[in-house]
């Protein structure tokens, strides 16, 4: 809170979401806020409103779940300021052109952006653009500073009621444990002793992280395509076949015996009990 300019307030903000996510503990309550955010805005919108006032309704509802749900709170500064910045900082060997405008907007503002970017990327590093991202930043200090104050307070809260928590709980059958350890935030990865990244923005990301979420570790062909891409996209050969490239791409990092295809329905993670054979770190 106490940087003297607004990018050293920026890096603050990625160090502070860094500690979060890479702390265990933190990390746990912050994925139980979320669980409990997507479900209670799943029971709030079961269906789509046929009147006005039913959609009036939904989003008022949304809104109060938003001002008192700890991920909510948290979601524009992870998303708008720690995502960015993440991805800025692992590519250092990237030129500046390459890397993502929201963070070269932070640490270097909008006025000192090479005018030549817009000339060789008008979509990318187009005059509007960045004036549009400058407005998420320029100026708006105050608000994350607000928004970081509440999340803190409420990150505090949370910890307290789960450290005060003493009945015992339910004793369920353990879930078989796979050797992949994966955060669902920052893509981070250790498989068998090596360790990795897939961006959170990457196709790698959303297809591996919806095997992960599916049962038995198995999704069709339609499911990855639709979380690599969109909802509208189909299970058209040329789409399996850009599929099959973002598979290589996952196998490539993870292990190409990680991922067996299934055939006619899509892909599944498989996991040995035992480190394979001449894996290296």
């Amino acid at each position: 809170m106490q940087a003297d300019t607004e990018a050293r307030f920026y890096q603050n903000v990625h160090l502070y979401w860094d500690y979060i996510l890479r702390t265990p503990a933190l990390n746990d309550v912050l994925v139980a806020s979320e669980k409990e955010y997507r479900q209670k805005h799943g029971t709030m919108w079961t269906g789509p409103a046929q009147t006005d006032e039913e959609a009036d309704d939904h989003m008022e509802r949304t809104i109060r779940l938003e001002r008192f749900n700890l991920y909510a709170v948290g979601c524009t500064t992870l998303v708008r300021i720690y995502y960015p910045l993440d991805d800025y900082q692992k590519s250092l060997h990237e030129s500046e052109f390459e890397q993502d405008p929201r963070a070269v907007v932070m640490m270097r503002g909008v006025d000192r952006i090479n005018p030549d970017y817009a000339k060789k990327n008008p979509f990318k590093w187009g005059r509007d653009i960045i004036r549009s991202f400058g407005k998420w930043y320029t100026g708006q200090r105050p608000r994350y500073e607000g928004e970081l104050k509440q999340f803190q307070l409420m990150l505090i809260d949370a910890i307290e009621k789960s450290q005060s928590v003493k009945a015992e709980p339910v004793q369920k059958p353990a879930a078989p444990e796979i050797p992949l350890k994966f955060n669902f935030h920052t893509g981070d990865f250790s498989l068998y002793g090596a360790e990795g990244n897939f961006s959170p923005a990457s196709q790698e990301f959303k297809v591996l992280t919806t095997l992960l979420n599916s049962s038995e570790y198995q999704a069709t062909f339609l499911e990855l395509i639709q979380a690599a891409y969109s909802p509208e996209k189909e299970a058209t050969k040329s789409n399996k076949a850009l599929l099959y490239k973002i598979i290589d791409g996952i196998k490539n990092k993870l292990g190409v015996s990680v991922i067996s295809n299934v055939p006619r329905v899509g892909y599944r993670l498989i996991f040995n009990e035992k480190e394979p054979e001449g894996k290296q770190p």
